[in-house]
């Protein structure tokens, strides 16, 4: 297909772009280049003109069921470690602060993107 020039782009055509991520948003930005005929720093100038972003968050973890009584039997042992005066909490580090939900909500600002 031949390429169009960036100032040249119909309305249609950054329509149907933005339609193509809105649908599909695992399309690689460099795959549909091609599809529309246009280089792909022109899709990714239309994603950003229209506050569309291609970055792509990738959860790599999850919660199964046995996560619950993991994090009960974690809980009970250092309450109990603290009752007993075994430990106290200006031993213990804590280095990150995450919030999970088991609805599948995520917290961005603790997130890392990673950039394809």
């Amino acid at each position: 297909m031949k390429k169009i020039a960036a100032n040249v782009i119909s309305n249609d055509t950054k329509l149907d772009i933005m339609l193509e991520f809105e649908e599909n948003p695992h399309t690689s930005s460099g795959k549909a280049a091609p599809m529309f005929g246009v280089s792909h720093s022109s899709i990714l100038r239309t994603l950003k003109e229209n506050k569309m972003h291609p970055y792509k968050m990738i959860p790599t973890q999850e919660l199964t069921e046995d996560d619950f009584d993991r994090r009960t039997y974690f809980c009970e042992e250092m309450m109990a470690m603290l009752d007993n005066n075994v430990i106290q909490l200006q031993q213990v580090l804590f280095s990150d602060e995450s919030t999970f939900t088991l609805h599948g909500q995520v917290n961005r600002q603790n997130c890392r993107c990673s950039l394809r």
